[in-house]
Parts: structure tokens; C-alpha cells; sequence
């Protein structure tokens, strides 16, 4: 067996770090130029990876750890629904100093020429893992990081259906209670 000098394991090494970041960023920009799905987006993460992220993000909820695993859980089981809705997140800076800046969830629909953005708090879960996330998300954010965001965003209104609907006909009645007037 052959000896190699050092220098040539050193070059070598270099060789190998060097393609390989040349085919994992191929293969990122190839997974961008596709539309990625909630859904195919939830098997890049693991539940750690995600808990770590939301809990970072938001120490407030720590307390409902519970309902937030469960919901993860569940994410492979959910049927994706076809979705003209985009995932996007917007940096929005707080000029004032009392005030903290945030990340921005909402949907864009890929279908209009508007690009205005709208609130994703009430859609289903089915559709919820059948819309595809915006590629400058993509880009700046990691999947545990969209999916912690994504998490916080979809249970707002409970953790199973029964809940939410119940939540989400309550906000629909006293939303029509206030248009009447009562």
C-alpha cells in the first residue's frame, strides 16, 4: 500500500469540502427552482430541531409544548390540499425602540398579479401542508425555523379541528355581531 504525503491528504480533504458544497448548494438551488410544500418541507426537520426554534422564538408558548408536538406529530398524516397560496415571510423593522421587530407570516396568491398578502390563521391544515413556501423564504430561513413560525401560526386557534372550529365560528359570530352593531 502506497503512503500518501500529508500535503496530498490535505488537498484532497480540500477537494472533497469543496464538491461537496458545490452539490449541496446544486442541490438546494434545484429544491428552490421546484416548489416546496409545507408538507415535503416537514421531513427536512425533526421535532428537536423545530421545538428549539419555537421555543427561542417564542418562550411564551413553552407552556403548550404538548398541543405543539402533538399538531408536528400529526403533520405526516394530513392530506395536502392544492393550494394557490404561497408561504411568505417578511422581516418588518421597528423604528420605535419599545417596540420589537418580527417575522411576518402570510400567504400570496400565485395566481393574481396582486402580491398583496393575506392572513393564513384561519386556513385548514389540509391546505396548511399543500402550499408551497416562497423561495426568498426559503433562502433566508431554515426549514426548522419556517416550520416553528408555521406551527405558532396554524394553531392559534387550537390544537385539534374541534377546537378550532369552535374558535373559528365564535370569531365569525362576533365578528358579524360588531359589523351589525350589537
Amino acid at each position: 500500500m502506497v503512503e500518501a504525503e500529508p500535503i496530498q491528504i490535505l488537498q484532497i480533504t480540500e477537494i472533497y469540502f469543496s464538491l461537496r458544497k458545490v452539490f449541496d448548494n446544486f442541490t438546494l438551488n434545484l429544491l428552490l427552482h421546484f416548489a416546496m410544500t409545507l408538507k415535503e418541507l416537514y421531513t427536512n426537520t425533526t421535532w428537536p430541531s423545530v421545538r428549539e426554534e419555537l421555543f427561542s422564538l417564542y418562550p411564551d408558548q413553552k407552556k403548550k409544548e404538548t398541543g405543539y408536538q402533538k399538531v408536528y406529530e400529526q403533520m405526516p398524516s394530513i392530506g395536502p390540499q392544492k393550494s394557490t397560496t404561497e408561504i411568505l415571510f417578511t422581516f418588518i423593522e421597528e423604528k420605535e425602540p419599545e417596540y420589537d421587530s418580527y417575522i411576518h407570516l402570510s400567504g400570496i396568491e400565485t395566481n393574481s398579479d396582486s402580491k398583496e398578502s393575506h392572513s393564513l390563521e384561519l386556513t385548514s391544515w389540509e391546505e396548511w401542508m399543500g402550499m408551497s413556501i416562497n423561495e426568498t423564504t426559503l433562502n433566508d430561513f431554515s426549514p426548522p425555523n419556517i416550520l416553528a413560525h408555521c406551527l405558532l401560526e396554524m394553531t392559534l386557534t387550537g390544537f385539534d379541528p374541534e377546537t378550532r372550529k369552535r374558535t373559528e365560528d365564535d370569531m365569525v359570530k362576533r365578528s358579524m355581531e360588531i359589523s351589525k352593531g350589537s
